[in-house]
């Protein structure tokens, strides 16, 4: 990870030496958040200007890179929420759960687990639905555009899951199947938007 210094244009680097493989969300205090496939991490910069880590928690990253995933480990990048928490999903099997955790010090709030035991997987970001809830999509199965011809589809699934006073509940889920989408939630409407694939078998 990097730091530029917008006034000089320095550039200086941290080596983690973990692979990240999905993308970072950056806090309105200037801290980073990034998931890498063995921990999710906030950053910062120190008076210097170089990068630092400011804590890392180990997640349950699982036995395998399941079908529907690009590495092992999580394949969300973390979703900022009010009331200083960060949002992941881990790896974990049979189930993969939805994670909250404080921003202040890394600490685990809560988590629940989504969908059924052997098919739940995830590509995509969690979305925020408002206060302390996040949308997630269930990628399992998806290999590639093939996986979805013929009438097939895959095992698929959203679920909303919303944490409040340190507990997470599930609130609803859906069948939809949607391989590879990223869904979109409209806030005004309280709709949430995807690409689905219907099974036609």
């Amino acid at each position: 990870v990097g730091f530029v210094d917008p006034g000089t244009g320095r550039a200086t680097s941290l080596e983690l030496g973990e692979e990240v493989a999905n993308g970072f969300a950056a806090g309105q205090d200037g801290s980073v958040y990034l998931v890498s496939v063995e921990a999710l991490y906030r950053l910062g910069a120190d008076r210097a200007g170089r990068p630092e880590v400011r804590w890392r928690t180990e997640y349950d990253r699982g036995t395998r890179q399941k079908d529907g995933q690009a590495s092992r480990g999580s394949g969300t990048t973390p979703t900022l929420l009010p009331d200083g928490l960060v949002a992941i999903a881990d790896n974990a099997e049979p189930r993969m759960n939805v994670q909250f955790y404080d921003t202040a010090e890394g600490a685990l709030v809560c988590q629940r687990a989504v969908f059924e035991d052997g098919e739940s997987a995830t590509e995509t970001a969690l979305v925020a639905v408002g206060g302390g809830g996040v949308v997630v999509e269930n990628n399992a199965g998806y290999t590639g555009p093939r996986r979805t011809v013929l009438g097939r589809t895959t095992p698929g699934g959203l679920a909303r899951v919303d944490v409040a006073d340190g507990t997470c509940d599930v609130a609803w889920t859906s069948e939809v199947a949607a391989p590879s989408a990223g869904p979109r939630v409209s806030l005004e409407t309280g709709l949430v938007y995807t690409y689905a694939k219907r099974r036609s078998l």
